[in-house]
């Protein structure tokens, strides 16, 4: 909703608060975890499929640029191996 209400005022949805566009994660007091919604079952989006940090990838991107996300994607693919 606060996505499309800034594109019809013509905002840059970045440019609100990033914790609105990083759902299902969420970045608060230097700690990246699962939202809140996700941790209550909240979420009406949850389901099977991508990966929490793959949903929310693009984002991370966005406010913490490549070198964060390298460091994830490492992670994750430490993580299958």
């Amino acid at each position: 909703m606060l996505h499309r209400l800034a594109l019809q005022n013509n905002l840059n949805p970045h440019e609100l608060n990033y914790n609105w566009f990083i759902i299902p994660i969420n970045f608060d007091y230097g700690l990246l975890q699962p939202a809140w919604e996700i941790l209550s079952n909240l979420d009406n989006c949850l389901s099977y499929g991508k990966t929490l940090y793959q949903g929310g990838k693009n984002d991370l991107l966005y406010y913490f640029g490549n070198k964060f996300i390298s460091e994830l994607d490492s992670i994750e693919e430490t993580k299958y191996d």
